[in-house]
Formats: structure tokens, sequence, C-alpha cells
């Protein structure tokens, strides 16, 4: 494989943020922390403006990787900014205001600001180090491709009979299992465990299918969406609503038959999805009964992983509580053995930090994970593996165009969604096998013919 040039840029970036790291890592003074901090956060945005770019010049919106790192920017880059901002009010930070108001009495003088940031840099510097770095490692042909093509998938746009009838069939558990989560949230109030999401993800399967295979959206689509986001509501689900926005964005984007109709039809949704998640930390906010500010403070407190990654650092230090070695990779193998059940990386590193006085989990996002777990060496090999996965995965899933390939690439751009956010590998890891389990068994039950190409015109 030959090196890009690009990747010697983001290299001497990389640099000068370790650099900036070395020099402020051990100050004390707000000031000079302040200032190495903005230093490796701006390093972090030229890292990723310059993926993005990358991204948007293959025609790679909506990727696993530009959905990765639009995240990261959010949670490294606007948070970071958020809490420097309010350098005289830092109690109004989300984690970090619950953590001092549960007894941690922490200063700006004392949150790890500068390593917080520089973990970010390496763990987004090295995911995009393995996705771009190299030539021949990304194929030259995507699925913006095949849209531009002239020989555009292009179907009848009407289901047949027997098509009817599967999607009909496949409703049944798919009720069945929204019912009983209903049920366990408002009558029985207990856990939701796998079996009782299903039916999200047989909806998510059921709508790429139908933009795929019809290259178009249509009211039932709607309804569903609707349906779905009613439902997640009543347990404030705001990952899985955002699960189900990007299993319908992606198809669309990249398969609608009017790409500027389909543009605006995107931005609506990616609007809506912002407003669903407001709306759903509000009912959650209510139930646990946290104060809420501004509209612009609660989207923000959405990307609270950065604040949550201060304070654990700082507790861990002062502590002296010491890596966790793999924790956060057990429910690879404890999800699959009965009677096995351990917390969730997320949940147990906030109940650590927290001393068990908040109830759940507030994640770290999966660079905080790998730092936590395996120190920085963690961070930098983790994330290259990750930026090598969603390489691997687009190239497989775009090789050849199909209703299946759509399928799995929406899917997987879920699964980039989630493991950045959270850092649970296992968790997520299992979550994107069943998805694609449910995808696979979803296409064998519902007839999908052969794709006929003609002239697009």
């Amino acid at each position: 494989m030959i090196i890009r040039k690009q990747a010697f840029y983001l290299v001497y970036v990389g640099i000068i943020g370790t650099i900036c790291f070395f020099m402020g890592k051990d100050t004390k003074d707000v000031y000079v922390m302040c200032l190495f901090a903005s230093f490796i956060i701006l390093s972090t945005g030229f890292v990723v403006v310059n993926c993005l770019i990358k991204s948007i010049r293959m025609g790679e919106i909506l990727s696993p990787i530009f959905v990765a790192n639009v995240f990261a920017s959010f949670v490294f880059i606007v948070r970071p900014i958020q809490i420097l901002i309010s350098i005289n009010n830092i109690n109004k930070i989300y984690a970090i205001g619950m953590y001092n108001k549960l007894g941690g009495g922490l200063g700006f003088n004392e949150l790890p600001i500068v390593e917080a940031s520089y973990i970010g840099l390496i763990g987004i510097l090295f995911m995009n180090l393995a996705y771009f770095g190299f030539r021949k490692s990304l194929q030259e042909y995507g699925l913006s491709t095949f849209y531009n093509e002239s020989d555009l998938i292009n179907n009848q746009n009407v289901l047949n009979i027997k098509q009817i009838i599967a999607i009909i069939v496949i409703m049944f558990p798919t009720f069945f299992s929204m019912f009983s989560f209903v049920l366990k949230q408002t009558i029985f109030v207990t856990e939701i465990r796998m079996i009782d999401i299903i039916w999200l993800y047989i909806i998510c399967a059921l709508i790429i299918y139908l933009i795929a295979y019809k290259r178009q959206t249509s009211m039932f689509i709607y309804f569903l969406i609707a349906v779905s986001a009613v439902v997640l509501g009543i347990a404030s689900k705001r990952m899985y609503v955002v699960n189900l926005i990007i299993c319908f964005i992606v198809p669309l984007y990249y398969l609608g038959k009017n790409r500027k109709k389909n543009i605006k039809r995107v931005i609506v949704m990616v609007v809506l999805l912002f407003a669903l998640v407001l709306i759903y930390g509000s009912i959650r906010a209510e139930r646990i009964g946290a104060t809420q500010g501004t509209v612009i403070e609660q989207l923000l407190d959405e990307f609270c992983m950065y604040d949550m990654l201060l304070v654990s650092i700082k507790h861990c230090n002062t502590n002296n509580i010491g890596l966790f070695y793999g924790y956060n990779f057990l429910t690879v193998i404890t999800t699959v053995i009965p009677g096995i059940k351990i917390a969730q990386f997320d949940h147990e590193l906030t109940r650590i930090v927290f001393n068990g006085l908040f109830n759940g989990g507030i994640p770290v996002t999966i660079f905080g994970s790998l730092y936590f777990n395996f120190s920085y060496l963690g961070v930098v090999v983790g994330s290259f593996i990750l930026g090598s996965v969603f390489r691997y995965m687009r190239n497989k899933c775009t090789k050849k165009i199909s209703v299946k390939g759509i399928m799995y690439y929406s899917i997987f751009t879920t699964f980039a969604y989630d493991i950045i956010r959270v850092g649970d590998v296992g968790r997520e890891m299992w979550t994107c096998i069943i998805m694609l389990l449910i995808a696979k068994i979803f296409m064998l039950i519902v007839p999908c013919y052969k794709i006929k190409k003609e002239k697009y015109e």
C-alpha cells in the first residue's frame, strides 16, 4: 500500500497535539491549561474537517466514517469549547455539575481538559489514518458512484402479491414485540431486553427495503417512523430513534430517484431527529428531576461524553483506580452465556465515579473507553482497528449495488454512531450482529428479485 500525502499532514498535526499535551498536562495555571487545550482542540478540528472534506469529495456523506467524525467533532470540539467558555460556571456542565453536586468539589483548574482533549485527538486521528491513509485501501467506487452512473437501478415501484403477503407476515411478530415493549415501559416497568426491541430492527429493515427496492419513500414509511418515534418516546430511548432515522436517510440519500428532493428530505429528518432527541431528553430529565437549561444547552448536553471523560479521569487518578484491562470487551462473551450478566462498561464506570449515587450510565465514547481499559496505547491501536473495520465494511457493502448491500450498509452506519458514542464494544457488536441477522432473515422471508437496470433519465 502507498501512503497518501494527506496522511503525512495528519501525522504532523498529531505531533503538534502531542507536544501541546506534554507541555500542558501537568499545569495548574488555568490560562496555560486553556491555551494548550485550545491548540489540541484546534488540531482535532483540522483532522475532522480534512477528513470530512475528503468524504464529501468521495460522495460518501452519511457513510460510517462521516457519521463517526461528525459525532466525534461535537464531543471533542464543540463540547470542550463550551466548557472553556464556561470557565467561571462549570457546574452548569452536565456531568461536572452532577459530580460536584454529589460531593466531587472540582474546580476548573483541576479538570484534566488537556488530557481528555488529547485522547479525542489521537483517537480521531488514528481512526481516520486507518480509513483514508493508504492508497488502494478504499475502492474508488461507492454508493454515490452508482447513483451517478447511467445504469441506475430502476424497478417497477410496485410490490407484487408475494412481497405484500410476506411483509404482512413479518408485521405480526413486529406488533407483538412492540406490544411487549409498551407493556414493560408503562405497566410492569421492568428492564427492556433485546427481545423487546426486535420490533424496531424489523421496522428498520422494512424501511430500508422499501426505499431501496422502490427508490422512493411513501406515506407508509413515514407512518412507520411516526409510530416508532411515539413508542420510543414512552421510554425516552434516544439512541434507538437515531438508529431509526439513519436507516431512513442513508438509503434515501444514496438510492432515491430525485437527489435534490431527497437531500431536502434528509435535512428535514435530521432536524426532526434533533427535535426528538431534545424532547426525549426533556422527558427523561423530568423523570429524574434534573435541571434543564436553554435549548442550546440541552442539545450540547447530548454530547456530555466529554465532561464525563473529564470527571472520570480526575476521579480515577485521585483514587488510584487502575486500568480496566478489557472490561469493555467482556460483554462480547457474557452476552451469549445464559445466567451470566455484568454491568456494561459505561454503567460500571459511572457507578465507580459517582459512588453508586447515579442510576444509569454516562458513556465516555469509544476513545475514552479504550483509554480507561488500555491507556494511550489502547486508544491508538483500537482506533486504528476501528477505522480499518469501517473501511472494510464500506468496501464490502458497496462492492455491488443491491437491496441487501444498502441494508447492511445502513445498519453498519448505525453501528458507527453507537460504537463512537458508547464505547462498550461487546454491547454494540452484538446489537449490530442482531440487526444484521434480522435483516438477513427479513431478506429470506420477503422476496427481493434481481435488480433490473435501465437508462436513467
